[in-house]
């Protein structure tokens, strides 16, 4: 009898770019197809960094030869979760996405693209290789309701959309939970130029905090571009310390989705700080506080909300 081969499989995402977000539904993935015996091979941006830290196989994600021989050599092609169908920044990142999954396709590679967040298509090429590239898969889940809506209205035929949370919800809270004496806020902010000058009223609220003997931390979920002016007090570098950080805090109040998604899994309870739909979808799913930073009373709210969630935990 014919003894049954590990399925080789490519994993492909935004990876490589030290984004603990990205970083954890990495790992989230790297767990599922580990429990099945796969053997697996990452395309990254930063091929000795993922094979650094998550001990597997990586070749870079932009070198052609290297991702075509890659291609020819799996069974399977997967993107374990994120964002990177959208057109929102560019529509170079739907395009190199889809060509890499189409080009699967034409192999007859098995295709599985699981958690995915979908949106925001605002160009007609966007919508179009979206929509190719979900007909294509024999194996799709979204992460949100709102997703599985927008490839229903862009034309994607699959019978079953199953909505299956995002990856990281799969992980167990591998840091446990350790309140110090001090109160702790945790801060998870993101550049936003739209939103004005609500870093200025963030540091504001931390400084009030601080007197008022509440700790509070700054964590960046990407490098360099969450080290933010007059804000670079604990900073953190990697996954592994951004979870360790939200697992150390009473309040959690982020403009990085996944930091609201830790919180929610360590039983933090955390305001939302509103710059992507993934943010209000998940903040209306948890019925969770969700502050819209440009407005004006935003300083006002933010400290209200975490003065008002800080009291809540000493009642119990």
């Amino acid at each position: 009898m014919a003894v049954k081969t590990a399925p080789k499989v490519l994993i492909f995402g935004y990876i490589g770019e030290k984004n603990a977000g990205d970083d954890l539904i990495l790992l989230a993935t790297l767990n599922s197809l580990r429990a099945e015996g796969a053997r697996v091979t990452v395309l990254s941006s930063n091929p000795p960094l993922t094979e650094k830290v998550f001990k597997v196989k990586a070749v870079p994600s932009r070198k052609l030869l290297p991702v075509l021989r890659e291609l020819l050599n799996c069974d399977i092609l997967v993107c374990g979760g994120g964002g990177i169908f959208q057109d929102k920044t560019s529509v170079s990142s739907v395009l190199y996405y889809s060509l890499l999954v189409l080009a699967a396709r034409s192999l007859s590679k098995e295709i599985r693209l699981l958690h995915q967040g979908i949106g925001p298509l605002t160009t007609g090429i966007g919508r179009f290789l979206t929509r190719a590239v979900f007909n294509s898969a024999g194996n799709i889940s979204v992460r949100d309701i709102e997703s599985k809506n927008t490839l229903r209205a862009i034309g994607v035929k699959a019978r079953k959309l199953p909505v299956a949370g995002d990856a990281v919800q799969t992980l167990r809270a591998f840091s446990k939970r350790k309140r110090g004496k001090a109160k702790t806020v945790v801060f998870a902010l993101r550049a936003a130029p739209e939103s004005g000058n609500y870093l200025d009223a963030v540091a504001a609220v931390s400084d009030n905090l601080r007197r008022a003997g509440v700790s509070c931390k700054f964590v960046p979920f990407q490098l360099p571009q969450d080290r933010l002016p007059g804000l670079e007090r604990g900073l953190y570098s990697d996954f592994k310390m951004v979870v360790k950080a939200i697992a150390s805090a009473d309040v959690v109040a982020g403009a990085r989705y996944h930091s609201l998604i830790l919180a929610d899994m360590h039983g933090i309870p955390f305001i939302g700080l509103n710059y992507d739909a993934k943010i209000k979808n998940f903040c209306g799913q948890k019925k969770a506080p969700l502050l819209e930073p440009a407005k004006k009373d935003f300083k006002e709210r933010l400290e209200s909300c975490i003065m008002k969630a800080l009291k809540k935990q000493r009642r119990k």
